[in-house]
């Protein structure tokens, strides 16, 4: 039985990371309660799954003597299968009742090659605490080597990069499908209303380029359909699948029979009627390449366009164009805003003006008498009104340029 527990010296209460020692095996790993961290955030999160009694079982692998295991290794373990885990965080339902702006962080904490941190986060959704939507593109943990030893972590931030609510799942106790997920404050007491909604979706571990044969045996009767549907479409094309079959295999036979007529060749002298009738040199390598060419199969458009790395490059694609429109709207509305904010100064340097004017008109007229300031009154409006036409002809041309900027 081994026991680890704070050092003596740790005055300010802080904690060490306890998945470190369950990696290990370590049977009790000691925290200090009064510091509501992340480490006592996981350890109260791994134990509530087993309804707070405060005890959990050892992965299989750890309690039978005949095996050996590293917490280190970068390989799966015998006898355990790796998981994918994709996450979509598309909404939060009450995370505030303020104008604030939230994001939310995704994080696996496990095995050191499983844990993943401070990568997966949404973009923040401003002025709205109440009901944010995120619709953000799958966290994807695409390798987790021990699925028994992982936990999976979402946590909603403030703008100020404070923490709102926060939830630890279990990835062996993980559910699939949508969920509303309910949050914790920081020492993982429940909140009332806080939720977070996502689309959580789980499968084995699938090593690069054995993906088709997965899908193969997963739905056998779909892949058995889309193989007769290919066959029946060279047979349209007049192609039969075992032609296709032997054509690598009469190739290599050809290919030996062209080697052992050349070492013949070599050995014994032919006559020219011998060398005519041989059905070998007459054909050669280059009619079998043509014969091989003319087996290959036509491809219509609709397959090419069902093909994953066509699907990949369509959606990468549309993210892009949705980036450039985005930057282009928030682009335009700053352009928008500074053109309003020189319109209006031009209108306040105008009524500034005017008012000079009037002014100066009313100290004439207390100073002299109205009888004696007509003159000065004729040219204060002469001036006013050249100063109108002048403000209407700058503001005419200002919304004339704008106007041309914004429809190209």
């Amino acid at each position: 039985m081994s026991r680890i527990y704070p050092k003596g010296g740790r005055v300010d209460s802080s904690n060490y990371m306890p998945q470190i020692f369950w990696n290990a095996g370590c049977q009790m790993v000691s925290l200090n309660y009064q510091t509501p961290d992340l480490a006592m955030q996981l350890n109260l999160g791994k134990f509530e799954y087993n309804g707070s009694c405060g005890y959990l079982l050892k992965p299989d692998f750890m309690r039978r003597p005949d095996r050996t295991f590293d917490p280190f290794s970068e390989t799966p373990v015998d006898g355990v299968i790796a998981a994918t885990c994709s996450v979509q965080v598309i909404s939060g339902q009450f995370l505030s009742d303020k104008k604030i702006g939230t994001y939310v962080e995704v994080d696996m904490y496990g095995l050191p090659t499983d844990t993943i941190r401070k990568e997966f986060r949404t973009r923040m959704v401003m002025n709205n605490g109440l009901n944010p939507v995120y619709n953000e593109e799958c966290f994807v943990f695409r390798k987790v080597i021990l699925p028994d030893l992982a936990v999976l972590r979402i946590a909603v931030y403030d703008d100020n990069n404070k923490l709102i609510g926060q939830r630890i799942l279990p990835l062996d106790g993980l559910q699939a499908g949508y969920r509303h997920i309910s949050l914790r404050n920081e020492g993982n007491k429940p909140l009332s209303l806080p939720t977070v909604f996502c689309n959580i979706v789980l499968k084995t571990y699938v090593p690069d380029g054995f993906g088709d044969i997965v899908d193969a045996l997963s739905d056998p009767k779909k892949f058995l359909s889309v193989m007769e549907k290919r066959a029946d479409q060279m047979r349209a094309m007049g192609i039969e699948t075992s032609d296709i079959a032997d054509v690598p295999n009469d190739m290599s036979k050809n290919d030996k029979k062209g080697k052992m007529n050349n070492a013949k060749a070599n050995v014994t002298p032919q006559t020219s009627s011998e060398v005519r009738s041989n059905p070998i040199a007459n054909t050669g390598p280059g009619a079998e390449i043509r014969k091989g060419i003319d087996l290959i199969p036509q491809i219509k458009i609709e397959d090419l366009k069902q093909m994953k790395a066509y699907i990949k490059h369509l959606k990468k694609q549309q993210k892009e164009l949705t980036a450039l429109k985005k930057r282009h709207a928030k682009e335009h509305s700053v352009m928008q805003k500074l053109h309003c904010t020189q319109v209006d100064k031009m209108v306040a340097q105008y009524d500034k003006e005017k008012l000079a004017y009037e002014k100066l008109l009313e100290k004439a007229i207390k100073k002299k008498g109205g009888n004696n300031c007509l003159e000065m009154r004729k040219e204060t409006e002469s001036k006013v009104q050249l100063l109108t036409s002048d403000h209407k002809s700058k503001v005419r041309a200002k919304v004339a340029r704008l106007t041309m900027y914004f429809s190209t």
